[in-house]
């Protein structure tokens, strides 16, 4: 007896970053927007930032240059991957330079 499968099918949309493939927010799909997001943060370094493990160092240097980096990339990021819908919500963490969006 031959068995039959049906194909998985992926509805969402995404955003292609060089990092990696996060699925745009919608609202009703939240596992896949954080499971993709959480990948491509982890790839720049930024998920500790994301999270609030990483704090900003004080003062000036190399170690506050690469922190403001990697949450600016991390902005970034989760900025291109939320619809339109939910950007005011997130708007006052991006003035504020704020990462822990999520």
């Amino acid at each position: 007896m031959a068995s039959t499968t049906t194909p998985l099918t992926d509805s969402n949309q995404y955003y292609a970053s060089k990092y990696s493939r996060i699925a745009i927010f919608t609202g009703d799909n939240y596992t896949a927007f954080a499971t993709t997001c959480r990948t491509a943060l982890v790839v720049v370094g930024a998920w500790s930032i994301v999270d609030g493990t990483e704090i900003r160092p004080a003062g000036a240097g190399a170690g506050h240059r690469d922190w403001d980096d990697r949450n600016r990339k991390a902005i970034q990021l989760i900025s291109s991957s939320v619809s339109a819908p939910f950007q005011p919500r997130i708007t006052d963490s991006i003035n504020e330079e704020d990462a822990n969006i999520i």
